[in-house]
């Protein structure tokens, strides 16, 4: 077995295709997203975006931060937020098919 630190894993994100304008596509392009799929029929169509998650260090090292801050009484804003890197909920799945977050 290899480092835990290297097992790749993918979050994901959609967006309704009917409100999302050239520029929110821009700033989630900026932040990583990449376009990977537009699903679902007409006006009902929805984009689905992916980009590397947080490795399995990175992700306990900030379960940890958040656990002793949480211990204090205090809550972190990405904590507040539900995403380390500022874009809200979201679902990380590892690359043996585990779902995490």
């Amino acid at each position: 077995m290899g480092d835990l630190g290297t097992i790749p894993t993918w979050e994901y994100l959609t967006a309704d295709a009917a409100t999302t304008d050239e520029g929110e596509l821009a700033a989630l392009g900026d932040k990583g997203w990449e376009l990977v799929a537009a699903v679902g029929p007409g006006d009902g169509q929805r984009y689905v975006f992916k980009r590397p998650g947080p490795s399995a260090r990175e992700r306990w090292t900030l379960d940890q931060r958040t656990a002793v801050y949480a211990g204090h009484g205090v809550m972190t804003s990405e904590a507040a937020a539900g995403d380390p890197r500022g874009i809200g909920p979201i679902r990380t799945i590892a690359g043996d098919g585990e779902v995490g977050r």
